[in-house]
């Protein structure tokens, strides 16, 4: 092989390796950045927030009365928000398709943590129908 050939080869794998380690870079940022926010979706005060939201739709929520009898939190469902925090789902009464969808976010200026919205599936809307707020 030419000279001008190695050196264009040599250039090119120094490229190649510098990309890749840039790219093993971010995915180790984002994976960082979403364990922090799967701690904060299981934190206590998550979960307060997360019952006082069912507490609003169902008052009579995660009791025998209420329509929302349980709820768990969908850890794979996480998404992180450019504009920051992050979205969950939270799966009402053990059944995947009635679920509540939050995004979680600290906007006040002391940092706490709160829904900045929210989005009920199609069979939690239905489930929800009858109750009065």
């Amino acid at each position: 092989m030419n000279r001008f050939l190695k050196i264009n080869l040599l250039i090119v794998g120094v490229i190649v390796i510098m990309l890749g380690m840039e790219v093993k870079h971010r995915m180790d940022i984002y994976n960082q950045i979403k364990q922090e926010e799967i701690k904060i979706a299981q934190s206590k005060e998550a979960i307060e927030i997360y019952e006082q939201e069912l507490k609003w739709l169902d008052p009579n929520a995660l009791t025998n009365e209420g329509t929302i009898k349980s709820y768990s939190i969908d850890l794979d469902s996480i998404t992180l928000n450019p504009m920051g925090g992050f979205s969950i789902h939270l799966i009402i009464n053990d059944d995947p398709d009635t679920y509540l969808r939050v995004r979680l976010s600290r906007y006040d200026l002391e940092g706490n943590l709160e829904i900045a919205s929210n989005y009920r599936s199609e069979k939690l809307e239905k489930l929800l129908k009858g109750v009065e707020r």
